[in-house]
């Protein structure tokens, strides 16, 4: 997932800053687009711990161990597309209004699947 997600937003960068590609400018919705990226990525940074806790707490109550592993991979897929979803929207309002600071807020959003490891501790 994060490395389709790096490629999408350099496939972006390229069609956008070098082949000078972009259809169509919004420069006037750049600001707007800058705020409401970081704000979706804060949401669904809060939103993705939480259902995270609550699944790990259904994956901790269960007995059987290849339950118990399909619970924690339904968790782990489901907080995945959570960080995914914002991090392709700011790739796409970058790619829409041309403005750079999508790509820094885009590269913040990924840098969230960092914070989700498989431990002993965890299952």
């Amino acid at each position: 997932m994060l490395i389709g997600c790096l490629v999408f937003l350099g496939i972006l960068v390229l069609i956008t800053e070098f082949l000078n590609k972009n259809p169509s400018r919004f420069d006037h919705f750049g600001d707007i687009s800058v705020i409401l990226c970081v704000s979706i990525g804060i949401i669904l940074f809060f939103v993705r711990k939480a259902r995270f806790a609550k699944k790990m707490q259904l994956v901790n109550e269960e007995p059987d161990f290849s339950k118990k592993l399909n619970l924690f991979r339904e968790a782990i897929i489901i907080s995945f597309a959570l960080i995914e979803g914002p991090a392709l929207f700011s790739g796409i309002m970058y790619f829409v209004t041309g403005n750079q600071w999508l790509i820094g807020v885009c590269l913040i959003i990924l840098a969230q699947f960092d914070t989700v490891r498989l431990s002993q501790d965890v299952i």
